[in-house]
């Protein structure tokens, strides 16, 4: 299996108000989708934070499509699978996000909340031949509380689909990783349940690079979003 995993892109960020650095971080983006290219990945996943922020401008949108229109046209058959960050989420008042119009026009796909059945958590996921990706998206101070669950609704979706590769995209901060803790973040003993039914967890959120035992894995930004990082 052959994947490109990346996260807390922040495109639309004028870092220091500068317009060079507002195009630096499309021109990261766009490495990373020449990267999926030249290297032949079958998918790429994005963890949470495409874009800096909710109430992004035409500009930054036009930057998005035009960096995944590429990718489209280059390399059809590499699917970008991405999830929401905080960063991303939609205002309540407009209902939708930026990532759902970009998934609107083929040009991402979102996995999204959606409930089927018993499952309330991982009702949207994605079923192929040899590997499930599934996603949690950003649910703050509930993360924890709500990892048991999600780790019994994985296993009822195993007993309907049969065991596969099984890639769980979270978009949360990992206790200990940084310097300065943040409120909210999840220490490693809550994500124990997981690990039996998960291969590869695939988070975003904190901008550094990370991995853990094998199995969880943070891609950090690939350009630099704070001095302090």
């Amino acid at each position: 299996m052959n994947f490109i995993h990346a996260s807390d892109l922040h495109l639309g960020y004028a870092q220091y108000g500068l317009e060079e650095r507002f195009r630096d971080y499309a021109r990261a983006f766009q490495s990373v989708i020449k990267y999926a290219i030249d290297h032949r990945a079958e998918f790429i996943l994005i963890s949470g934070d495409l874009f800096h922020k909710r109430n992004i401008n035409a500009p930054t949108y036009l930057q998005a499509y035009k960096v995944l229109m590429e990718l489209k046209e280059r390399s059809p058959s590499t699917q970008v699978y991405a999830i929401e960050g905080n960063h991303d989420l939609a205002f309540h008042q407009d209902g939708k996000s930026w990532l759902e119009i970009l998934n609107s026009q083929g040009l991402i796909r979102l996995i999204r909340l959606k409930e089927a059945g018993d499952i309330k958590l991982m009702g949207d996921h994605v079923e192929l031949d040899n590997f499930s990706c599934l996603r949690v998206r950003y649910i703050g101070a509930n993360t924890t509380s709500s990892i048991p669950r999600i780790a019994e609704e994985i296993k009822k979706l195993e007993a309907q689909h049969g065991r596969k590769y099984t890639i769980l995209m979270m978009h949360l901060g990992l206790e200990g990783q940084v310097k300065q803790s943040e409120a909210g973040e999840i220490p490693y003993s809550s994500l124990m349940p997981l690990k039996e039914v998960v291969d590869y967890l695939a988070l975003g959120h904190y901008h550094l690079q990370y991995e853990i035992d094998g199995w969880i894995f943070n891609p950090g930004s690939i350009e630099m979003i704070s001095m302090n990082e």
